[in-house]
């Protein structure tokens, strides 16, 4: 079972077994700002979302770089 969430969002979850493997690009991507400009965006779940086949398990995840 597997979720790819919006193209923008650079997050896939895959359930493999009892295990939730997590992907993001983290090269050739389009780094967006942050709401307060500190940071950089590189992939984000833009709140928490239920895991795949386990709706009852919530995920909330931002990977970010600083904003030099």
């Amino acid at each position: 079972m597997e979720t790819a969430l919006t193209p923008e969002s650079n997050v896939k979850m895959t359930l493999q077994g009892s295990k939730l493997v997590i992907e993001i690009e983290l090269t050739n991507v389009a780094k967006r700002p942050s709401g307060t400009g500190k940071s950089l965006m590189i992939a984000t779940t833009s709140g928490n979302i239920p895991v795949p086949g386990r709706p009852d398990i919530k995920l909330g995840l931002n990977c970010y770089t600083a904003n030099r």
